[in-house]
């Protein structure tokens, strides 16, 4: 472990010190560090401590996908997000989310397959649809199917007709 120690007010005042302060579904303020090409999305700092940065997937960017970020995100713009994955590597790669239903959200969140409870409502985001139902992920890269059985009140045939990547 690392003992950090500081006499600056600034630092004691910091909710965050390291990565690993922070975990899956923590609110907080970010600022835009960087728009990256390709779709990949884009890369933000702690506002209050611009040492711990993240990327935000480009599916997490908002609740539709944008196909230009750079209209929507401009640099060191200030953003209220969520951390989507914190899992706890030592590569100190942490994801965010700015997805305003994930980000407001007042329901309960999935951050390991132990958190889940039968009946359990939540957000999910749709990482894949296929002829067998939809691929959601939580938190924490959690994943779970959502068959076709279970994706509507009436059959379904074709579940890209109904739901798409990137979906909430």
């Amino acid at each position: 472990g690392v003992l950090m120690m500081s006499m600056k007010n600034s630092v004691i005042k910091q909710t965050y010190l390291s990565h690993t302060d922070l975990n899956a579904g923590d609110h907080v303020k970010c600022t835009v560090k960087a728009i990256l090409d390709d779709k990949k999305g884009i890369i933000l700092s702690l506002t209050e401590n611009p040492d711990i940065a993240g990327l935000v997937p480009y599916i997490h960017l908002a609740d539709v996908i944008i196909r230009k970020p750079g209209a929507k995100f401009k640099i060191n713009q200030k953003i209220k997000c969520r951390v989507l994955d914190s899992t706890k590597t030592k590569d100190k790669k942490l994801q965010f989310t700015c997805k305003k239903t994930l980000v407001k959200s007042d329901l309960p969140i999935i951050t390991s397959y132990d958190s889940i409870t039968e009946g359990m409502i939540t957000h999910g985001v749709i990482v894949s649809v296929q002829h067998y139902g939809c691929i959601v992920k939580f938190y924490n890269n959690v994943r779970g199917l959502c068959p076709m059985s279970e994706l509507d009140s009436e059959y379904v045939t074709d579940a890209s007709t109904l739901f798409s990547v990137g979906q909430v």
